[in-house]
């Protein structure tokens, strides 16, 4: 009976799909489904948690714990220099100095 149930949103569903699994769709799935996750969250917790403030208590600081981690890492990674490219070059008066090679091949 299950195989029945699900097999016209399978059938329905794969080709659907594939016409936005595309690179220029990516951001906006990503939207989407971050969206959904946290409709889905809110939908359980009306349906199963209700009005337990404890519950909600943990799920709020889970929540506000995953945002200030994410936060800090989007924060951190743009003022962290990645410096494991760089090559000292020795020039000839001895004096040693950095430079970044570009993908291209020359100097930045």
């Amino acid at each position: 009976m299950c195989l029945f149930a699900t097999a016209p949103i399978v059938i329905m569903g794969a080709p659907t799909g594939s016409l936005f699994l595309k690179p220029e769709y990516e951001k906006y799935l990503k939207g989407l489904f971050y969206f959904l996750g946290f409709a889905n969250l809110i939908v359980f917790g009306l349906l199963k948690i209700k009005d337990h403030a404890g519950a909600w208590a943990v799920i709020g600081g889970c929540m506000a714990f995953t945002l200030l981690v994410i936060a800090g890492h989007y924060i951190l990674s743009f003022h962290v220099k990645d410096h494991s490219h760089d090559e000292i070059v020795v020039t000839t008066s001895g004096r040693r100095s950095t430079h970044r090679p570009s993908l291209l091949g020359g100097n930045i």
